[in-house]
């Protein structure tokens, strides 16, 4: 028999995040063998914006994490934009995708659970995937990444440096030196930002 829902993971267990979007409930296992087939589909669906959770059925951990790490996940997206326009047309039109594909290749190794794209062309890579908190989006250059991300978030995006002892937050957004003292900048991304900063701070004395 399948678990009842009341048993997933806390997080689709509640309802808040289960009805803000429309998921695909797909139940898997290593030894069906029609879920090797169904698990292509599943990946063309997820790169298409689809919201799946997957429930795996009877199967030991590491043989689910070693089917997932081997026909990839497509309940966890990492797409990475190219360099060149058309993700450089495989050498054609630049040789820096080419070069670049042994760190995906390395990061596939080392994180089996996440589903890592191939370098896609950056001006259309948002057409069939949304920002969303199950996708990550890695650009190669500032105005790359931060062309379509303001034209949808406007001044309400956060800075973050990694690899620190501590969390540094910054606005997403110039100095805009020749405001200062004009009461006519819009305020919200450093509002955004504190109140970001204020929700990791509360989040990291709960743990």
């Amino acid at each position: 028999n399948l678990p009842s829902l009341k048993q997933l993971p806390s997080k689709l267990n509640d309802h808040k995040v289960l009805s803000s979007k429309i998921y695909l409930l797909n139940v898997w296992a290593t030894w069906c063998s029609s879920c090797y087939e169904e698990h292509l589909f599943l990946n063309q669906l997820k790169l298409r914006g689809i919201n799946i959770v997957g429930l795996n059925y009877k199967d030991k951990p590491e043989l689910a994490n070693k089917f997932l790490g081997k026909l990839g996940n497509p309940f966890e997206n990492v797409y990475f934009a190219g360099l060149n326009p058309h993700a450089g047309e495989d050498g054609l039109l630049g040789l820096e995708e080419i070069k670049l594909r042994t760190a995906i290749k390395n990061l596939k190794a080392k994180f089996k659970k996440i589903n890592f794209s191939d370098f896609l062309p950056a001006d259309s890579m948002l057409i069939n995937n949304k920002f969303s908190n199950e996708n990550l989006f890695v650009y190669l250059y500032h105005d790359q990444a931060l062309t379509p991300f303001k034209t949808l978030f406007k001044t309400q995006g956060a800075n973050i440096s990694l690899g620190l002892p501590f969390l540094r937050l910054s606005v997403d957004h110039g100095t805009a030196f020749d405001l200062y003292g004009k009461n006519v900048a819009d305020y919200m991304g450093s509002y955004y930002v504190l109140k970001l900063a204020l929700k990791a701070h509360r989040k990291s004395n709960e743990e």
